[in-house]
């Protein structure tokens, strides 16, 4: 575990929650850098939707709302569709995600980035790490007492 995490651990998996970076409940991360966000899958949410075969993204230019459909995940067990968590138009998108989309699972925090978005407004209505953390332990405990574990 990295001191920039902070971890849980269920049964044989482990859930990492990056710190410094807002989430939103769904497990979406943002990490700022001025006015440019960088979204992602968190750890538990990439964990929980399986292996990633495909991720399609918008354009850069495209104009984003606050839960628009920002792009579609395709695992192996679902098709999840990512909605945005802000407000503004997308910058750029990570173009390693057309022939290498299973970054998502190997590096959720870091190569497995989706797209970042240049936001002019303040951002509100995100988690700070440890919220988040302790919103994905209870959904991590519901998930394991389903599956009994």
């Amino acid at each position: 575990m990295s001191e920039l995490d902070l971890e849980l651990s269920i049964d044989k998996f482990v859930f990492r929650v990056r710190k410094g970076y807002l989430y939103t409940p769904a497990g979406l991360w943002v990490s700022q850098s001025g006015s440019r966000y960088r979204v992602g899958m968190g750890d538990f949410l990439q964990q929980k939707s399986g292996d990633v075969a495909f991720v399609e993204l918008p354009k850069a230019g495209t104009q984003v709302e606050v839960d628009d459909v920002l792009a579609t995940v395709e695992t192996m067990k679902t098709s999840l569709d990512v909605l945005s968590p802000l407000a503004g138009v997308v910058a750029s998108v990570n173009g390693e995600m057309v022939d290498s989309p299973e970054r998502v699972n190997e590096d959720p925090y870091g190569a497995g980035w989706l797209l970042e978005i240049e936001c002019a407004a303040p951002v509100e209505g995100l988690l700070d790490a440890q919220a988040y953390f302790e919103v994905m332990s209870a959904e991590a405990a519901l998930e394991a007492a389903k599956l009994g574990k």
